[in-house]
């Protein structure tokens, strides 16, 4: 990759937007500007794309394979978290477009919302209406348990995992960890002897990231074998969970407690509209990833690979090319 100093590059990005986590202000990009002078950041409204755009840098959170489509001049792609399943390998497998992300710039955030889910199945005031009445809540009392006397599952093992292992040693708390990876571990479990012990978990924590192999993880035939009182946190990807089997579940098993951090998809939207409906689910409105300094660590992270691309250096964080 030669030197792009002598020329501008157009950089398209859908970080502008009335929510303040997604919004690149006017102070951001003027900084940038001066420190690229050679760089251009536009704007766009990826809804309204309807003719062919010529960047050759896109930075965002939301770019899918229709948008890929019309932007064929593309060499680099980087999303802003850690999730890149809205482009299928398939559409970039002709395409010479390096794809990176930002790998644990949320991982905290995500943790901290995982352990107040985790704490409140100790008193689950988060999920239950009347909680004003004493004598109501008292009805449901039994459905709280201790966190020295839960056992509990991790799906999936990456950085928010590890923090949560750290956390489990500190309060000596009984945590196994589903993994496909072979790791010699003792607390670390694969499918096979996770399902013939899912019956004897009182808490799952889905951090389970999206691909074909985890597409509807957790469906019927996992519920079915799940405790019938059992807390699920569900903060990975929403399509590693069937909600319609999730509906089902939490309408049959009122004792079931469900902590969600999720939006619906138009595949989904009305089983997800029923969902809200139950007593026993708290849902919080993706938000997870949400924290203060997102920005710091965004753009400095965008920063230093832009620094590489320009200079025609190998960027980091490529998860594929």
């Amino acid at each position: 990759m030669s030197s792009n100093f002598n020329r501008k590059i157009k950089i398209l990005t859908d970080f502008k937007s009335k929510l303040e986590m997604f919004n690149l202000n006017k102070n951001e990009i003027n900084k940038l500007n001066k420190k690229f002078p050679t760089i251009k950041i536009e704007f766009i409204n990826l809804n309204k794309i309807k003719k062919e755009y010529d960047a050759e840098i896109y930075w965002g959170t939301r770019i899918n394979d229709k948008i890929l489509s019309k932007c064929p001049n593309l060499k680099w792609i980087h999303f802003g978290s850690v999730g890149v399943d809205k482009l299928s390998h398939k559409n970039l497998k002709n395409k010479k477009i390096l794809i990176s992300n930002s790998p644990g710039i949320n991982s905290e955030s995500v943790f901290n919302l995982a352990i107040f889910f985790l704490i409140d199945t100790t008193k689950k005031v988060l999920n239950r209406k009347n909680l004003i009445n004493r004598l109501q809540y008292e009805k449901n009392f039994s459905e709280c348990k201790d966190l020295d006397n839960q056992k509990i599952i991790v799906l999936g093992y990456g950085n928010i995992a590890k923090k949560l292992q750290k956390f489990s040693k500190l309060f000596n708390l009984n945590i196994n960890f589903l993994s496909s990876r072979k790791l010699k571990m003792k607390n670390i479990i694969n499918k096979i002897k996770f399902i013939s012990s899912l019956k004897n978990y009182d808490t799952i924590i889905n951090l389970l990231k999206f691909n074909e192999k985890n597409k509807n993880f957790l469906t019927k035939d996992l519920f079915d074998k799940m405790k019938k009182d059992i807390n699920l946190i569900l903060i990975g990807r929403l399509k590693t969970t069937s909600i319609k089997d999730l509906y089902n579940f939490l309408r049959i098993n009122k004792k079931a407690t469900c902590y969600l951090d999720a939006l619906p998809d138009r595949h989904n939207k009305i089983n997800f509209q029923k969902l809200r409906k139950l007593d026993n689910i708290f849902i919080t409105p993706h938000v997870g990833g949400y924290f203060k300094n997102y920005w710091i660590n965004q753009i400095s992270i965008f920063e230093n690979n832009l620094k590489l691309f320009i200079n025609g250096k190998k960027i980091k964080n490529i998860i594929y090319e």
